[in-house]
């Protein structure tokens, strides 16, 4: 696996933990289509929550939400139609939110997470 690829599964990782803690539960990850892909899907109080995880080692290079565009934003939301569509689900709202995960440069300290919900 690359590099990036293994960054990115483990802040997807570490982002459904952070979601757990919060009380979320996990519905479905990395839902792919032709329109695109969702990393988490989620839901709590018959919510649900169509999460983008971003995730950065040591901060170097920017803030994690900084790589959600508006391209990705509108891909998202394509996509979550789609899956609406398939899954039928009975949902009260749905969310397009976002996770950060910044994983400290320093072994042993914390990874850092901001949670933003309808960010898009």
């Amino acid at each position: 696996m690359h590099e990036l690829a293994k960054l990115g599964s483990l802040g997807e990782d570490l982002a459904l933990r952070h979601l757990k803690t919060l009380g979320f539960d996990l519905v479905e990850r990395n839902f792919r289509s032709r329109r695109g892909e969702i990393d988490l899907i989620v839901s709590k109080n018959r919510a649900i929550y169509f999460v983008e995880v971003k995730t950065r080692r040591g901060g170097k290079t920017g803030h994690p939400f900084e790589a959600i565009t508006k391209t990705k934003m509108a891909a998202i939301r394509s996509t979550a139609v789609e899956w609406l569509a398939l899954r039928r689900v009975n949902a009260i709202s749905v969310s397009f939110s976002a996770v950060s995960v910044l994983i400290p440069s320093r072994h042993g300290d914390s990874p850092l997470f901001e949670f933003l919900e309808n960010v898009f």
